[in-house]
């Protein structure tokens, strides 16, 4: 059995990547980060599995801005979300970053980094205001950025 996750099927394995993250949203959208392969992948009720964001053949150093597909990678992807625009944030843990991107469809899909400067995060939320709350792993604290990344104040 091949084991991981491709552009076609999901399989699963104790050799296959390690998910360190997942979000459903309208019983439609399936999207998991695997955190030792640098990968984003989504999975639609319309196709299989496409690997959106990094590759599963590895974890590749580096980011490329504004680019998708393979090109667009993470370091650590871990705790993702879905705002109501449809737009997928990603913790990418050892970037120290959150990155939000378009989700698979969509003619104009790129990665953007929208909050810097954190401290290895790990889980993201977003409320109905649109408001953004990040999980620092390395710092121990919650904290609240409002939609365009500007941060608010620490909740812990």
């Amino acid at each position: 059995m091949k084991t991981g996750i491709t552009s076609g099927k999901f399989t699963t394995s104790r050799s296959g990547p390690k998910l360190s993250g997942w979000v459903a949203v309208w019983l439609a959208i399936l999207a998991l980060a695997a955190n030792m392969h640098a990968a984003v992948t989504v999975k639609t009720i319309a196709g299989g599995p496409v690997t959106f964001a990094g590759s599963f053949s590895g974890n590749a150093d580096g980011f490329a801005l504004g680019s998708s597909g393979p090109f667009a990678q993470f370091n650590g992807p871990h705790g993702l979300a879905i705002d109501g625009g449809g737009n997928l944030y990603v913790a990418d843990r050892n970037n120290n970053v959150v990155r939000k991107i378009t989700l698979p469809g969509s003619s104009d899909s790129v990665v953007l980094t929208v909050i810097t400067n954190l401290n290895q995060p790990v889980a993201v939320a977003l409320d109905v205001g649109a408001n953004i709350y990040v999980l620092n792993y390395g710092s121990g604290r919650l904290s609240k950025f409002n939609n365009s990344g500007t941060f608010q104040s620490d909740i812990t």
